[in-house]
């Protein structure tokens, strides 16, 4: 078994150092130029709580910089459990800035404890462009120039807010930056209210700010008179941040991972029928046809078509989808149109091209099976925090369903099949649990195949709710721990 909240974790903290800053503002307002920065470096601190249990921290410090600027630094750790196995990471980022917020340098480091990290580094080009470069264990993955004009870091729309009076009403929009894609992602910030907290015993008058990306909300709760909100909340994951002392929120230990289990906290137990069994009674993936109901999506930002996911109805009280199993048959045929493999050829590293031409290549359904047995018998299944890449998984030989699905994605396209990452939950021991697999061209049909559970093609267990790689994981961030699922005769 394998999870994708492992992925949603890896999202979360990401957003937690780039959308959760940007949720707070400062109640005075003095012009950009003349914006007050403490004397000294000042640290603070928040505990890290998932399910209501302590599972990490996060540091932020904030000082001047040469020529009148800032620099600006994040520090998040959190330690937990996914399917009884301990994960940890931890992610470290810095951005400085000049005196009116343009980005100078940027860093971004992200360690999962497994030997590889991840690391993103910024540099200003001239007043107009910045260029970004992503690299893992030292291979550079993507690279990028960016028009300043078009799009900022969250850290200094952060700090544009902080610049303006606070009020009940007033809200900013902002293209920043994803630092997995460098994409722009569009965030509204509002605030709704004013209202009051405890703070150590005391009812304070704080103000809720909403920063919202797409489906996904992130809550911050920040005094009148407070530079930095009192408690950051991500509530579809459940997760929290805490304003605390450095030793408080430091009681945490990657030895010691926090007792709660990741898969299990956010898996969906569905009501209504039992799920249908195969034919003379063989194991559930064996069934050839299943109806569900999903309720509580936005089905505006989800991918929930697809050739054997088929959507039969939309109502006010879900989404109707009747799941079938392809025929193993389907992924004999070539696949009938392979332009999309051409904007991939450059990205395949020697690795990914000399394990490709071990593998049949006859239809999808040779490669497949070569390529999937290939995995099984050396890549080493187990729950990782990693960004998925398939450098990566062929050097350190283990992942979960995310490296999985990256990993056979690349060998796929690598050999001339047109495949696709998708993302949702899979049906297992009564519960949904959220997953990842691949589709393959065959044909002019996208045939769904699940490298990680050996199925191929896969089950009707599956029911996809996105596609694409990381970078489109927080569009499942929207959907956890609200997703509710009704299994139906």
């Amino acid at each position: 078994m394998t999870l994708i909240p492992n992925r949603l974790l890896r999202l979360a903290v990401t957003l937690s150092i780039t959308i959760f800053m940007s949720a707070c503002s400062r109640h005075e307002s003095p012009s950009p130029e003349h914006i007050p920065l403490p004397p000294a470096a000042s640290d603070v601190w928040y505990g890290a709580y998932i399910g209501g249990q302590r599972v990490g921290y996060m540091r932020q410090r904030t000082q001047p910089a040469d020529g009148g600027g800032m620099t600006i630094y994040t520090e998040n750790f959190i330690s937990m459990r996914s399917l009884d196995h301990p994960i940890s990471i931890r992610t470290i980022e810095s951005i400085e800035s000049t005196v009116d917020f343009k980005p100078i340098r940027y860093f971004q480091s992200l360690d999962a404890g497994v030997g590889q990290s991840y690391r993103v580094r910024g540099e200003r080009l001239n007043d107009r462009l910045f260029t970004v470069k992503s690299t893992s264990a030292g291979r550079l993955l993507k690279e990028k120039t960016i028009d300043l004009n078009d799009i900022t870091f969250p850290q200094l729309a952060d700090q544009l807010i902080r610049s303006e009076t606070l009020a009940v009403g007033k809200s900013w929009t902002f293209q920043v930056l994803n630092p997995v894609d460098f994409l722009p992602i569009r965030i509204l910030i509002s605030v709704d209210t004013l209202t009051i907290l405890n703070v150590s015993g005391l009812a304070r008058p704080v103000f809720q700010v909403t920063a919202r990306l797409g489906s996904v909300d992130v809550v911050s709760y920040v005094d009148t008179g407070q530079i930095d909100p009192y408690r950051i909340e991500m509530p579809g994951l459940g997760l929290q941040y805490r304003m605390e002392d450095k030793s408080a929120a430091e009681k945490i230990s990657v030895n010691a991972p926090a007792d709660i289990d990741l898969a299990y906290f956010s898996a969906v137990i569905p009501s209504g029928g039992t799920f249908p069994a195969g034919p003379a009674g063989r194991p559930e993936d064996s069934a050839n046809r299943v109806r569900v109901r999903l309720s509580q999506i936005s089905p505006a930002d989800l991918a929930l078509h697809g050739d054997f996911q088929i959507v039969r109805s939309e109502s006010p009280a879900g989404v109707e989808l009747e799941l079938r199993r392809p025929e193993g048959s389907l992924l004999g045929a070539p696949p009938a149109d392979t332009r999309s493999l051409a904007g991939d050829s450059p990205a395949w590293s020697p690795e990914i091209l000399r394990l490709t031409a071990q593998f049949h290549r006859a239809s999808p359904a040779d490669f497949s099976r070569d390529a999937i047995d290939w995995m099984q018998k050396h890549i080493r299944q187990v729950p990782t925090s990693m960004v998925p890449s398939a450098a990566d998984v062929l050097e350190i030989k283990q992942g979960d369903c995310n490296e999985f699905s990256a990993l056979f994605h690349a060998l796929a396209t690598a050999a001339g099949f047109p495949c696709k990452i998708v993302s949702g939950v899979i049906y297992m021991d009564g519960r949904y649990f959220y997953h990842s697999w691949n589709e393959l061209l065959a044909g002019r049909t996208w045939v769904p195949v699940d490298p990680i559970m050996d199925e191929i093609p896969a089950s009707v267990r599956h029911i996809k709710l996105v596609e694409g790689d990381f970078s489109a994981s927080w569009k499942l961030a929207g959907v956890v721990r609200k997703l509710q699922i009704e299994i139906l005769p």
